[in-house]
């Protein structure tokens, strides 16, 4: 069987440049997009953010200098006319910046690590200029003079005539300092003579373009990018300012994209002491947002993304809406069905009986009330679940005054409501049906052991990756891996992929995106532990007796000083994606003021099978925050959550000695 796998490769930073061209896929439109954003033929330099797998290595690539000839057949010409710019990619973390990390003498490491830099950048771009020169049969004699003259301007004293001595002379330095960085550990000093810069920081990296267009006149109007993608891989502070330096001191017809993760884009200091500012001295481009003021047309490039991958690998164009298996409502409520012929009755009436059980009342008092609330819904699991609810309603609204007499009344009440609804006439039951039918029917589905009805079908799988390009490749990998598996292979046209496939590829890849993180250390830590608890906190908010909020996968709270250690976790979680700001504040129900509100994002959220449509907004109380939230007061989370899970579900912590409380995950 052909096992291959199209999806096999996710990040950009596997691909070969041919690969590069080969699975763009555009996502412009003629006012705003990614050229838009960027501006290539701009001098303004560019801070690329994004959370991780937004694209932004991908995005880099495909400006370089390599990709650009790739994507011009390699006509320079072509290229020089139309995209009036040259640009070289590096990926930063391929300088080992690690090994210049010292605890002692500090200013020289830094010193021999800006050297460095400036000799791997200028190796690159002269490679660039090698290659541009070579296609434009520019005369040697020119190149001389081009060489000549920036030795001259840098202070290179030694006569070099091309642009391979150029190279050579620069490599030989590198080597000189890989050697001393190899030797120190060794000899405890590095022999200065042999490492020494031979110019001055950031010369060669402005003089190099500026002497080409100077003295090419095809370059005369091209600026030159250097594309410096992984910034939050520099290990030292140091390391970001002295490349902020060069964003601030930058001139001729050179400039600078630097590609970070958010969580790593921590400075914007300079080593003069100033700042660069947005605006001014560069301009943050934001791939997130750019993403997502695309969102309505993700879906069709995603379905563009999986059908190139498809094209590319040799396979037939497949529709990928009628390739993956849904598990719709129909079918749920039909397996559901089946269960209860089966089994003689599901889970929430069991629920119910153990509720009343533990309230005091007798076995035939509760046979009775429930056949009173299957009064019309017999053969309606949804109409049964939207009884019960209101029935735990009207239960919790009695408070401590509830009693056995009282909650047996409840039923007739109930049935009384149901009666008016079915005529039309009772707001209060429409409204129960419209803000919660969903959550009661994945109440249905988790509580009876079918959470495979949440989350299926093409439509919902792209709408769980929520506008990250990887996140969407992830998920079609790792369910063709597991289709693979299983010994079927979905990619021929033959067979659709089953919602068991899709639900093991959507777990691993919820996985991968908790694991893959830039955080370190008691961060990493008490991040992980703060969106398991959050997570904890909605998945018992929303699979209780009572829910409070539709649809529940955000949350907001009040904002008050003191709370430096939640904002933090906070912070590391939304530069993380874990958590993702609603654009809309939420205002406070009592203070009325407006609240910074948070949405779970929506790859995390299916691990607890919590909703991806974003309906209510959660407040979260100042001692649940801290709980959740606050490292200091992690350890009060568990008696917390049994307090708000005993609020939220039936006896609904009345004064009354129960025999049973829920447990975490009742």
């Amino acid at each position: 069987m052909n096992v291959i796998n199209p999806f096999g490769v996710v990040k950009a930073n596997e691909f070969t440049v041919a690969q590069i061209i080969e699975n763009w896929v555009p996502l412009e439109d003629s006012n705003n997009g990614f050229v838009a954003a960027l501006m290539p033929q701009e001098l303004m330099p560019k801070y690329i953010l994004g959370s991780k797998g937004c694209g932004k290595t991908h995005l880099l690539r495909y400006y370089s200098f390599e990709a650009r000839l790739a994507y011009y057949k390699n006509n320079v010409k072509e290229l020089l006319k139309n995209d009036k710019y040259l640009a070289s990619y590096s990926r930063l973390n391929s300088l080992s910046s690690a090994r210049f990390s010292k605890s002692e003498n500090v200013g020289t490491w830094q010193v021999l690590y800006n050297y460095y830099f400036e000799l791997v950048q200028s190796i690159i771009s002269l490679d660039v200029y090698k290659s541009v020169t070579n296609a434009l049969h520019v005369q040697e004699k020119i190149i001389s003079q081009i060489i000549s003259q920036i030795c001259r301007q840098v202070g290179i004293k030694i006569e070099m005539d091309s642009i391979d001595c150029l190279i050579s002379f620069l490599n030989e330095k590198r080597v000189a300092v890989d050697k001393g960085i190899i030797d120190f550990p060794y000899s405890r000093k590095l022999n200065w003579e042999k490492v020494r810069p031979a110019f001055t920081f950031g010369t060669l990296l402005f003089e190099i373009p500026n002497c080409f267009s100077q003295n090419i006149y095809a370059l005369r109007d091209v600026i030159y990018i250097y594309i410096l993608d992984e910034y939050e891989k520099l290990t030292s502070e140091w390391m970001k300012t002295s490349l902020n330096t060069l964003v601030f001191e930058k001139k001729y017809n050179v400039t600078f994209w630097v590609g970070a993760r958010k969580i790593g884009y921590t400075t914007r200091e300079t080593l003069s002491g100033e700042r660069i500012h947005d605006g001014h001295e560069f301009k943050p481009v934001d791939l997130d947002s750019l993403l997502k003021a695309k969102e309505k047309q993700f879906p069709e490039f995603a379905t563009e993304l999986f059908r190139k991958r498809l094209e590319l690998h040799g396979m037939e164009n497949l529709d990928p809406n009628n390739l993956f298996e849904v598990f719709n409502e129909k079918v749920l409520l039909k397996s559901l069905e089946l269960k209860c012929d089966k089994e003689g009755s599901l889970k929430h009436w069991k629920t119910f009986k153990k509720r009343l059980e533990s309230f005091g009342l007798s076995e035939d008092s509760i046979v009775q009330m429930q056949k009173t609330l299957s009064k019309d819904v017999q053969k309606d699991l949804i109409g049964q679940k939207m009884k019960l609810y209101a029935f735990y309603l009207a239960w919790s609204k009695k408070k401590n005054e509830a009693n056995v007499e009282s909650i047996q009344l409840i039923p007739e009440q109930i049935n009384a409501l149901y009666d008016d609804y079915k005529h039309g006439s009772n707001e209060t039951m429409t409204e129960l049906y419209r803000k919660f039918r969903q959550d009661m029917l994945a109440q249905l589905a988790v509580e009876n052991k079918e959470p495979l009805y949440l989350y299926s079908g093409f439509e919902k799988l792209v709408a769980i990756a929520d506008c990250n390009p990887r996140i969407f490749l992830t998920l079609m990998k790792l369910i063709v891996e597991d289709c693979h598996f299983r010994g079927v292979n979905p990619l021929t046209g033959d067979e659709t992929i089953s919602v068991r496939s899709q639900y093991a590829g959507i777990n691993e890849t919820a996985k991968w995106f908790l694991n893959d993180i830039e955080v370190y250390g008691t961060d990493r830590e008490n991040l992980h532990v703060a969106m398991t608890q959050l997570l904890h906190f909605m998945y018992a908010s929303r699979f209780c007796d009572k829910p409070t909020e539709t649809s529940l996968c955000s949350f907001y709270y009040r904002t008050n000083t003191g709370q430096e250690r939640i904002d933090r976790v906070i912070e590391l979680a939304l530069q993380e994606a874990f958590l993702l700001p609603v654009p809309n504040r939420r205002k406070d129900k009592t203070l009325g003021t407006p609240q910074k509100s948070y949405q779970v994002n929506r790859l995390i959220a299916t691990m607890y099978n919590l909703p991806i449509a974003r309906r209510g907004i959660a407040s979260i109380p100042p001692d649940m925050l801290k709980a959740i939230f606050d490292p200091d007061f992690f350890n009060t989370f568990s008696s917390r959550l049994m307090a708000h899970k005993c609020r939220i579900n039936a006896p609904f912590a009345t004064k009354k000695k129960t025999t049973q409380q829920p447990t975490l995950f009742d």
